[in-house]
């Protein structure tokens, strides 16, 4: 399925374990906010967790998105950018509010998000300001994340808080395969005169041989008490050696950091 998300709205989407979301900028200067919470409702992205178990400032490829319980929501499969923003929050309108009634959550559940397709940088002065860095994403980048858990996806496509661009500026593209429910679900929007966004969503593939198991059933991804149950991915002789060696290597650093924050809540 592909989805177009128009400058300065909102859109939601359910995403299954084991699915790939795709998010790509369609124009220059695109901005796209997405707070992430678990199916389940207990689980949400937790920004500060997810940086310092992984020694990170900034979301890029290799990446775990972590969860509040510390647990994985997502895997940031590949990225055209080798930075995306997650220190300055979103936009203080509406849009991603609004978006969160339609599934009963209220302004508490704005949490900490993302914005992709945004860089802010250390300002060269006394104060060592953060500075947003305009037009870091170009038509046609893209980024690719891997649900390892059952999710809610929320896109806000205002502009970046520190932007000075037009509020009615950023439309986004979402594009998906495979049986989503409310998929159908209406984008909330102002005028739009600027960059959008797309989003696919990709079925996993359950006879993939690199995935002993299935990621639909996860084992210790979304269970850091579960690490053993990995198959192939945790024990070198496995089935996972026969893979991908990309593949592989991204495995291999998000067991890494899922072991290194299993050590930092112990």
């Amino acid at each position: 399925m592909r989805h177009e998300i128009p400058g300065s709205a909102a859109w939601s989407v359910p995403v299954r374990a084991g699915r790939a979301i795709t998010l790509t900028a369609l124009e220059d200067g695109a901005n796209a906010t997405v707070l992430i919470i678990g199916a389940d409702r207990l689980d949400r992205l937790n920004i500060p967790d997810t940086l310092k178990s992984q020694m990170s400032a900034r979301i890029h490829a290799g990446l775990v998105l972590m969860s509040d319980r510390g647990l994985a929501l997502a895997t940031v499969l590949a990225s055209s950018l080798d930075w995306h923003d997650c220190l300055t929050g979103h936009l203080p309108d509406q849009l991603l509010r609004l978006e969160l009634i339609k599934h009963g959550f209220g302004p508490a559940d704005l949490h900490g998000c993302i914005n992709f397709f945004s860089k802010v940088a250390i300002k060269d002065d006394a104060r060592a300001s953060l500075t947003f860095v305009p037009n870091h994403a170009h038509t046609g980048d893209s980024v690719t994340l891997r649900a390892e858990q059952d999710l809610l996806v929320f896109i806000s496509t205002a502009p970046h808080p520190l932007s000075t661009a037009d509020p009615a500026a950023s439309p986004t593209q979402l594009e998906a395969q495979g049986n989503a429910s409310r998929l159908e679900a209406p984008a909330i929007a102002a005028q739009v005169t600027a960059p959008a966004i797309a989003v696919q969503l990709e079925a996993a593939d359950p006879a993939d041989p690199t995935d002993p198991g299935g990621l639909a059933n996860l084992g210790g991804l979304a269970n850091l008490g579960g690490l053993a149950n990995l198959g192939g991915l945790a024990d070198p002789g496995g089935p996972a050696d026969r893979g991908r060696p990309a593949d592989l290597e991204l495995r291999a650093e998000a067991i890494r950091a899922l072991e290194l924050t299993r050590e930092l809540i112990a």
